[in-house]
């Protein structure tokens, strides 16, 4: 003889397991959308993360490249200025006191001789070699017209040999010497030009 007894309902029976299949569907329902909404949430953050990033990254590279725009301007100009400074001291080295030439030329000029010109040239070599030319226009009067052309002569190797000139003038050469056909002048008048080459100043 076979007897079964249901003591409870078939929907009222339970699962031996903890948690019953419908519990886990509920649990399943609420935690999967929620692990997926912290991975999509935690990939956001991530991507605006490196989304700022990526822009401080070209803030920085765009300074960098300003700074280094800057940095080739400003070592344009320093080297354009060290040209201008090497420039204007070679400028400075090779200028002559005239000042000091004039007095020097006061101090030799004989009274016979009286200076009514003098003027200054300047050529460059090749090599930065400054050259200087000054002429001398003037007149003589002597005791005689050879007396004259002997004064102007004298002068004309002073110049180079005097103390102001010695060791800076390469030559010295009287270019004319006529006679003074002005209305005023005497027979023994005389006018001349004495030219004087310095030698190339190289500082």
């Amino acid at each position: 003889m076979n007897l079964r007894v249901d003591l409870i309902f078939e929907s009222e029976q339970r699962s031996a397991s903890v948690f019953s299949p419908k519990s886990l569907m509920r649990i399943a329902i609420v935690v999967v959308p929620a692990i997926i909404l912290l991975g999509a949430g935690t990939a956001v953050w991530k991507m605006v993360a490196l989304r700022t990033e990526c822009r401080n990254l070209e803030g920085r590279l765009e300074v960098t490249q300003n700074l280094k725009s800057d940095a080739k301007e400003l070592s344009e100009t320093l080297v354009i200025n060290e040209n201008i400074q090497k420039k204007l001291n070679w400028w400075i080295k090779s200028e002559i006191n005239w000042s000091t030439q004039m007095l020097a030329l006061q101090r030799i000029v004989p009274s016979t001789i009286q200076i009514t010109t003098m003027q200054i040239t300047e050529s460059f070599k090749k090599g930065s070699s400054r050259i200087y030319l000054m002429k001398l226009k003037g007149k003589s009067r002597g005791a005689t017209a050879a007396d004259s052309e002997a004064d102007v002569q004298r002068l004309a190797r002073q110049i180079k040999s005097a103390d102001g000139f010695k060791g800076m003038i390469g030559k010295t050469q009287v270019k004319k010497f006529n006679k003074d056909t002005s209305a005023r002048a005497e027979k023994n008048d005389r006018i001349f030009l004495i030219e004087c080459t310095y030698k190339p100043r190289n500082p």
